[in-house]
């Protein structure tokens, strides 16, 4: 489901030690600083798409994502996805990752392909909320090279 940053359950998605106030406070100011500087492409009015600003969750996972798609020319597209989840095989833990891709063109269509990534793995919410301001950086300077997908594929050598 789309939901508000306001309104994600922190705590129940990633632990107790998220229901913290300053916790709480850190990432809805992570989250509405990168909605500013990047704000969602228009989805319209269609029903079932994000209102720019949310975030996708699917309760019990202990997962949440965000994601931007800037659509090209010829159905092409680019995407920038940013990802933070429980690390399951390591209590404690939380992996904060983002990508960002472009369309497939491939015979072989196999949906996208991934131009860059950066992925980070912390202990409780302090670190994990280190990790998401590197990782919003690091989205920060991938977008400020280009928001279009022909630039990217180019530059990763797709064309």
């Amino acid at each position: 489901m789309w939901i508000w940053p306001r309104a994600l359950p922190l705590g129940e998605i990633f632990g107790a030690e998220w229901h913290g106030r300053e916790v709480r406070a850190r990432f809805l100011t992570l989250a509405s600083q990168w909605h500013a500087r990047h704000p969602a492409p228009s989805s319209g009015t269609v029903p079932g798409r994000p209102q720019p600003g949310q975030w996708m969750w699917h309760p019990p996972a202990h997962c949440i994502y965000d994601c931007h798609t800037y659509e090209g020319p010829d159905d092409d597209w680019l995407e920038v996805t940013i990802r933070m989840e429980n690390a399951d095989y390591s209590p404690g833990q939380c992996r904060i990752s983002a990508a960002l891709a472009v369309a497939c063109k491939c015979d072989g269509g196999h949906g996208q392909h991934t131009i860059v990534e950066t992925q980070w793995r912390s202990g409780g919410p302090s670190a994990a909320l280190d990790a998401l301001t590197t990782v919003l950086r690091s989205t920060d300077q991938w977008l400020s090279g280009s928001r279009e997908p022909g630039w990217w594929r180019r530059h990763a050598g797709l064309d």
